[in-house]
This record gives C-alpha cells, structure tokens and sequence, in this order.
C-alpha cells in the first residue's frame, strides 16, 4: 500500500519535500508497531510476523493508520 501528499510548493525547493509518518495504528494489538512507512516514498508495509495476526479472523481482520506528512 502506498500513501500520496502533494505540496503546491516548487518541487524545486526543499519546501515541496515531504516525509510520511504513522502517528497511530487501531487497534494497537497484537503489536503497536504492526507496520512501517517509508518516510520519503509512502509505502507501507508489515513488520511482524504472519503468525502474529489471528489465523481466524485474517479475512475480517481490519487497521487503521494515521499517517502524518511532515516537511
């Protein structure tokens, strides 16, 4: 998955760089830090292991992320 900002600035200056970072994930369990954002290109992906998401409720199983982009 991929996250997209877009600034008005001059892609010229360093005011139009922007930085992605996931500020909360819901629910927080079973780990608080299930994923991670690459900072410069958005993507987001995994970081714990499959065995560690209910087997059961994979189908089902639903994160929110709340993702800042910071300059």
């Amino acid at each position: 998955m991929r996250v997209t900002a877009f600034d008005a600035d001059d892609p010229a200056t360093d005011n139009a760089l922007l930085r992605y970072n996931i500020l909360k994930q819901t629910p927080d369990k079973p780990s608080p830090n299930m994923f991670y954002i690459d900072p410069e290109k958005g993507d987001i992906v995994t970081v714990v292991s499959p065995a560690m998401l209910d087997r059961e409720m994979k189908s089902r199983q639903r994160f929110s992320l709340m993702v800042d982009e910071a300059r």
